[in-house]
């Protein structure tokens, strides 16, 4: 109708419709923002930062109890509520898959999620072996190990909290991008690649097998740490491609 009405003032109406049909858009886009903002991955990367956060922090009291042999009760109530987020956290995925579409399921976001999930779950778990696995008293030949295991949690609860920065940091308005790995790679400190040429000393012959065995675990729990890290970095920096 309005072509017909308004055949003789082109010049005038043109832009006019125009102008309303644009500003019609705008405030309809704005309305959803406000009224339906699609927050969910948002609110999901803030989520799996905090989970990151704590994880590091568990590490570090965990290290810090180690050191000074302190009690570890404190943390095996930590590991126990890092399990109740990673279970909040996955029953959230729903509602993120929903907000990225129909092309949800291979889209990026939800690989880097998975790719958290799988890390997360494992970190906690190792968190809780290495917290069942306290060291007893050592002699001055496994003193050593003491520093190159300390030398680990400290790495490795300094690059949880570097994730933790990465998810919840600027750029704040990020939502279906994913947030930049970061650079370099994790690499182990110097006192663990150095470990290996201390474990020949005979005076390791002569503690008790117990005692062996506990170190030989907790080095193992160690090196699976690093390799969990270092995994998840790997993929995270092939998805951001």
């Amino acid at each position: 109708m309005g072509w017909l009405v308004h055949n003789d003032q082109f010049g005038q109406w043109i832009p006019l419709r125009l102008f309303w049909s644009v500003f019609g858009i705008l405030l309809s886009l704005l309305s959803m923002q406000l009224l339906w903002p699609a927050s969910a991955v948002l609110n999901g990367w803030r989520q799996w930062g905090a989970l990151l956060k704590q994880l590091a922090q568990a590490m570090a009291q965990l290290n810090a109890a180690s050191v000074v042999g302190l009690d570890l009760r404190a943390t095996q109530q930590q590991v126990a509520s890092l399990r109740t987020q990673l279970l909040a956290l996955r029953a959230d995925l729903p509602a993120m898959r929903r907000e990225l579409g129909g092309g949800g399921a291979g889209h990026p976001v939800l690989s880097m999620i998975a790719c958290l999930d799988e890390s997360c779950s494992r970190l906690i778990g190792l968190l809780g072996g290495l917290q069942r696995s306290q060291h007893q008293p050592l002699s001055d030949a496994l003193e050593p190990l003491r520093a190159a295991e300390a030398s680990v949690l400290a790495a490795v609860a300094e690059r949880l909290q570097l994730w933790s920065t990465v998810m919840t940091g600027p750029p704040g308005s990020r939502s279906h991008a994913l947030p930049p790995p970061p650079e370099p790679r994790f690499e182990p400190p110097e006192p663990w690649l150095q470990l290996e040429a201390q474990l020949d000393d005979p005076r390791f012959r002569r503690l008790p097998l117990e005692q062996l065995e506990r170190v030989a675990l907790r080095q193992q729990l160690c090196r699976q740490t690093i390799a969990a890290l270092q995994r998840t970095e790997h993929a995270w920096q092939r998805t951001c491609r």
